[in-house]
Formats: structure tokens, sequence, C-alpha cells
């Protein structure tokens, strides 16, 4: 079964963004999977959409789907873009 940071690299690629290992706020040091973008509202709404698309991917295909849940996604403002990040998902190289 693959990761669940493999699973979510996977969706950020598909939007066209580019996986990246960011550190947030009250993470003290710890990585995991985020993405930078200008217009992070609609990116996230796309982002739920392919998220249920490559779910439902895995059930017609029997696979197991490795999230159970909500993904917590937080965001800060670093001026001209956003940083999209997913502090409950841990990065892996």
């Amino acid at each position: 079964m693959p990761t669940k940071s493999a699973v979510l690299k996977t969706i950020i690629e598909n939007l066209s963004f580019e996986p990246q290992k960011y550190s947030g706020k009250g993470m003290y040091g710890r990585n995991c999977v985020g993405f930078t973008c200008e217009k992070p509202l609609p990116t996230v709404f796309q982002l739920g959409v392919e998220y249920e698309s490559l779910h439902t991917e895995y059930s017609e295909n029997d696979e197991e789907w490795p999230f159970q849940g909500n993904l917590r996604i937080c965001m800060d403002n670093m001026g001209q873009e956003f940083i999209v990040y997913f502090p409950n998902i841990a990065w892996e190289d």
C-alpha cells in the first residue's frame, strides 16, 4: 500500500504543483508535505476534487486507501505566495 505522503505528493503533482518539504508554525522542526501557490482557496478546492477522484480510482481497483477521515490542511502567507501544508502527513523521501 502506498504511504499517505506518496499519495498526497501524487495529488499535488496531478494539480501541476511541486510537493515540497515544509515545517510550519508549532511543528518544532518536524517536516510535512506542502506546496506553494498564489490562490490557495480554489487550489485547495481542486485538491479535494482530485483527492476524491483518486480515492474512487483506488476503490474501483480494490486497492487500500491510506487515508482515514479528513485531511488537516493549513496555509501560511509568504508574501506573494501561500504555502499550503499538511502537518499530519510526514514528509518521506
